[in-house]
């Protein structure tokens, strides 16, 4: 948040490469070669993606309720897009998507079969942007506890688990019974 763009960027860069590299260790398995490649591929993708991702984030520094309200929405809205253009094409790359993560959260899921699995992403993103928002206010800038990041997040959370629950709910219900034709 205080950090500089380029001490952003460089940090972004270095967290997706650390993500890559945990979620493809077994590349290394099969050959070194392909898990550097890997590696190399991922620099410049986070690369392309923290620097305007860093810029637009900065671009709403300002202490407003509209410039806090697109800062929270800036970050997971840019990984959301990051994680649909990586996966896609000739060359997509779909694993170790942040919705994912989510495989075992029913309630949360249903909502991938009308935005697929980064709606998960963005829930789960949207979900912590709020409270490090939120949080970041008291903490780093030492103004009041904002609660309007947070309140949005869990908002947005409360109806896609609501949505899952009545989805579970139709799914489970067994259709109506008919008499055997003759």
């Amino acid at each position: 948040r205080h950090a500089s763009p380029g001490r952003g960027v460089f940090l972004g860069v270095c967290f997706g490469v650390f993500f890559t590299l945990t979620c493809n260790y077994w590349l290394g398995t099969f050959s070194l070669v392909s898990l550097l490649v890997t590696i190399v591929i991922f620099t410049a993708l986070y690369l392309l993606f923290m620097t305007p991702a860093v810029l637009l984030y900065r671009a709403f520094s300002g202490t407003g309720n509209l410039q806090a309200a697109a800062r929270f929405l800036s970050l997971p809205a840019a990984w959301t897009a990051f994680d649909y253009l990586r996966s896609g094409g000739f060359i997509g790359f779909p694993w170790g998507m942040l919705g994912l993560t989510q495989y075992g959260f029913l309630p949360l899921i249903q909502i991938a079969s009308i935005t697929g699995v980064w709606g998960v992403s963005f829930i789960v993103l949207l979900v912590n942007s709020g409270l490090a928002e939120s949080l970041a206010a008291r903490l780093h800038d030492g103004r009041p506890f904002r609660f309007a990041p947070a309140v949005a997040a869990a908002s947005v959370f409360a109806l896609a688990i609501a949505w899952g629950q009545f989805a579970l709910a139709a799914s489970t219900r067994a259709p109506a019974s008919r008499p055997p034709i003759d």
